[in-house]
């Protein structure tokens, strides 16, 4: 089921190579006329509204993710409806300029004659098909956690080690494809290799048990849960769960997720031209550094997960630590001396900012699961249900992903590269600070607290209603390693 996550994120990315070229030609219309005739009114379009327009596209269907909830459905229709949705609308969004010459009766034009109603067709496959994907990831992730409770944080490292992967080489994949067949061709085939997971996943449902069974155990479980007055059988837990949007702590947690992502975000339609002008960098070279930060966030996400796993306590301090060298390292990432307007400059301050990420997003949902079980304990209420948790903090990472690229093209367009990036790094410095003194007030700095997070690791930390660990077809071991080699590789 993990393998879904990253294999998702393959597709997603893929295509995304070919889209801000292809952007010009819904750029080259009237409006490139107002700015002055032929080819320099069209000139000036890309220059000013290329990258504001790649950096809307790209994030507009993360305001669909935030909503998404895989808990009222099974996982595994989560999972396989999510894939059917990413695949249509993918491909829809490839074939989407043929869509409308077939409607409008024309032959395809390199420039789009009805732009308003193409892009209209665009956004909203991309709507789709990004919801799709984030239905199909949570509920991947949900069937993972529920099958294994004690690896919450290797879970999630290798979950983001796979979609980093993915995120990595599927740019240069889906330029290939574009090379190779034009623009529909990325599209096409990430529609296809989605489509290709559906057997995967029938597959391992069929290694588990029976659905009848599961449900039928669901039900005695949801019953016995009832029967007690939603407590945990011995009648002591009263009133409903501590909502995570009640919880400083879990707030200030899922602000830093915010703030990692919104930074690395930052980077995405910004770094490429920063580089160029200070290193004379070609595509080809703005991705290798780009891929600096992309690869140690990737490779190293399972490694901290396993460190959240073995010293749970540790976690407050990976997220504060990790926070406050990505907002540092994004400060120094602009020149302020010539030696640091060099290849090797910019290679090192990039590894250390996939670095950072890696501290600073893994821990993230082991920490606030923790803190939100902490918290129902001290006051004797139920734990709050995995699903509610892990939907919270998704929507913080979309959130990131969704401002970063977004303030990135703003700033660096109205101030420059160098002010922006020093604002985004004192902005994640900000939060990070505040973050602590949250954590800080809540004890999680001390040893006592850390003793009692290391005591209570073996313990699941949220309530299901259902959880076994067969219950998936998942032996423990075995599955997290298949799943991390698989996902991987997929990815």
């Amino acid at each position: 089921w993990l393998k879904v996550s990253g294999a998702t994120a393959l597709p997603f990315r893929s295509p995304h190579t070919p889209v801000p070229g292809w952007f010009h030609r819904h750029s080259r219309t009237a409006e490139g006329e107002r700015h002055g005739a032929g080819q320099e009114g069209v000139r000036a379009v890309r220059q000013r509204g290329s990258t504001h327009v790649r950096g809307q596209f790209r994030r507009a269907p993360d305001r669909l993710r935030c909503g998404a909830h895989p808990a009222a459905i099974p996982g595994g229709a989560a999972c396989t409806g999510g894939l059917l949705f990413f695949s249509a609308g993918i491909l829809v969004f490839g074939l989407a300029d043929r869509i409308v010459a077939a409607v409008a009766g024309e032959e395809i034009a390199p420039v789009a004659p009805h732009p308003r109603a193409e892009l209209a067709i665009l956004f909203a496959a991309r709507m789709l098909a990004d919801a799709g994907g984030t239905v199909a990831m949570l509920g991947s992730m949900s069937i993972a956690l529920d099958a294994n409770p004690g690896n919450r944080g290797a879970l999630m490292g290798a979950s983001e080690t796979a979609i980093g992967v993915g995120f990595s080489v599927g740019p240069s994949i889906g330029a290939a494809f574009f090379t190779a067949g034009g623009f529909p061709a990325p599209f096409a085939a990430a529609s296809v290799m989605s489509l290709g997971l559906l057997p995967l996943l029938a597959l391992s449902r069929g290694c588990g048990a029976s659905g009848a069974a599961l449900e039928e155990a669901a039900g005695e479980g949801g019953a016995s849960e009832e029967g007690h007055g939603g407590s945990s059988g011995n009648g002591e837990c009263m009133g409903s769960p501590p909502s995570p949007w009640s919880s400083p702590a879990a707030l200030s947690v899922a602000l830093v997720a915010v703030a990692s992502l919104f930074c690395f975000g930052f980077l995405d339609p910004t770094l490429a031209p920063f580089e160029a002008e200070i290193l004379g960098a070609t595509t080809a070279g703005a991705g290798v550094l780009f891929s600096c930060a992309a690869f140690p966030y990737a490779l190293l996400g399972t490694v901290v997960g396993a460190l959240v796993d073995a010293a749970p306590g540790s976690a407050a301090a990976m997220i504060c630590g990790g926070g406050i060298a990505l907002g540092a390292t994004v400060m120094v990432l602009p020149p302020l001396a010539p030696f640091m307007a060099t290849w090797a400059w910019q290679v090192v301050v990039l590894f250390v900012l996939g670095l950072a990420v890696a501290f600073a997003m893994v821990p993230v949902v082991p920490l606030a699961s923790a803190l939100l079980q902490e918290e129902a304990r001290a006051a004797g209420r139920p734990a709050v249900d995995e699903d509610v948790v892990l939907s919270f903090t998704w929507m913080a990472f979309t959130l990131g992903e969704l401002s970063g690229p977004l303030a990135g093209s703003y700033l660096a367009g109205v101030y420059g590269f160098p002010a922006a990036a020093r604002g985004t790094g004192a902005f994640t410095l900000l939060v990070i600070f505040a973050t602590t003194l949250v954590l800080g007030a809540s004890g999680q700095f001390t040893c006592r607290r850390r003793r009692a997070q290391v005591a209570a690791a073996d313990e699941p930390l949220l309530e299901r209603r259902f959880s076994s660990p067969g219950s998936h077809g998942t032996d423990m071991k075995n599955g997290l390693l298949v799943s991390r080699a698989l996902s991987g590789t997929l990815g």
